[in-house]
């Protein structure tokens, strides 16, 4: 609720006392959920520290692999992974992680899916901001959009 009103630094201490407890409680599955809203609430909060993202988007995508081959934190971890290579211009690396993200999510049915197929193809292509901007539209008037139009082509054209 913190992460959605903006207040990421309360946010991102829920999630922390969360991680907490499931290390307390020796819930993997919970623990991988909580590093997963670590790493997004680190890549939003203010400038969004990549670094910091980067690592719990990583530890929680291991601890994914280890509970199972096709889940949805393993997919959203694996797409944060991708957005964040995709902000270091690490545009091969990024469509590697959010390809297994998308294979992931066509087996789960996951709604998340159309939003990261069009983020995957617009790193097929340059960068260009009204298409970037005329994509978002398009999927929030399909209702396919669980982000804002501005997010959404910060998510795609990382500007």
């Amino acid at each position: 609720m913190a992460s959605a009103q903006g207040d990421y630094a309360a946010a991102y201490s829920y999630y922390q006392d969360s991680l907490a407890i499931c290390k307390k409680l020796g819930d993997c599955s919970g623990i991988a959920i909580a590093l997963l809203n670590l790493g997004e609430v680190a890549e939003v909060d203010g400038v969004g520290d990549v670094d910091a993202a980067e690592n719990h988007f990583g530890k929680a995508q291991q601890l994914a692999d280890s509970l199972s081959t096709s889940n949805g934190t393993r997919g959203n971890s694996l797409g944060g992974l991708g957005r964040l290579a995709a902000k270091r211009g690490k545009k091969a690396e990024a469509r590697q992680y959010v390809d297994q993200a998308i294979q992931i999510f066509q087996k789960l049915g996951d709604p998340a899916l159309p939003e990261v197929q069009q983020f995957r193809a617009s790193l097929s292509s340059a960068s260009d901001p009204v298409q970037c901007r005329k994509t978002c539209d398009d999927l929030q008037t399909k209702g396919e959009l669980a982000v804002s139009v501005v997010e959404c082509v910060k998510k795609l054209c990382g500007d």
